[in-house]
C-alpha cells in the first residue's frame, strides 16, 4: 500500500484524519489538529515498535474508525518500504542556448542524432 492511499483510506472515514508530516505519518481526531495525534509513524517504520501512541487524543474517534486506522497502518507496515512511495519521473530536457525555453524530449531515434520533441510542453 502506498503512503497516498493509507491517507484516502483514513480520511475516507468519519471521526479520523491523516496527514503526512516530513518523514512521519500523524493519526489523529477530526476535530483535533494533526499536532494532537494518537498515532505517529515513520514513513518507513516497518514494525509497531516504533509507531508512537498517545491514546490521549482519542477523543470522539468512533471504535469502527480506530480500527480501520488502524488496520490501514497494518497493511502499510506489510508493505516493504520501497513501495510505500510514488515512482519517480523524469523528464529529459534538452537546452538551447537560452535556458529560458526549454524543450521536453518525448523520443530519442536511436542511430542518429535527432531527437523528437513533446508537443505538449512547447512554449
Amino acid at each position: 500500500m502506498k503512503i497516498k492511499e493509507a491517507l484516502n483510506f483514513i480520511n475516507a472515514t468519519t471521526t479520523v484524519r491523516a496527514k503526512v508530516d516530513g518523514d512521519y505519518l500523524n493519526v489523529f481526531s477530526k476535530d483535533m489538529i494533526s499536532d494532537n495525534w494518537f498515532l505517529k509513524l515513520n514513513t518507513k517504520a516497518i514494525n509497531w515498535d516504533t509507531v508512537l501512541k498517545h491514546w490521549g487524543g482519542l477523543t470522539d474517534v468512533a471504535p469502527e474508525d480506530l480500527a480501520r486506522a488502524m488496520d490501514v497502518i497494518q497493511r502499510l507496515l506489510d508493505t516493504p518500504v520501497n513501495e510505500r512511495f510514488p515512482e519517480k519521473k523524469y523528464r529529459l530536457v534538452a537546452k538551447r542556448e537560452t535556458s529560458f525555453h526549454p524543450k521536453y524530449v518525448s523520443n530519442i531515434i536511436t542511430g542518429f542524432d535527432e531527437l523528437v520533441f513533446d508537443p505538449k510542453f512547447q512554449e
